[in-house]
């Protein structure tokens, strides 16, 4: 059965795949522990926060003063 939300994955997969086949972008799979967007979207353990903020190049405001 075809949704509306649906149809758009098929056209958002073919354009990535064209964009892949064209050398123009590399997609390269990312394991959900090293999902940078994470820190901003989810609530996460304060490890992984820690580990994904220094990643995104965010310091701590105690160790800049």
């Amino acid at each position: 059965m075809l949704h509306g939300k649906s149809k758009h994955i098929g056209i958002r997969f073919r354009f990535l795949r064209g964009l892949e086949n064209d050398e123009i972008v590399e997609l390269r799979y990312c394991i959900s522990w090293d999902q940078i967007a994470d820190v901003m979207t989810k609530l996460v353990k304060l490890e992984q926060f820690e580990k994904l903020r220094n990643m995104v190049g965010v310091t701590e405001i105690s160790k800049i003063c």
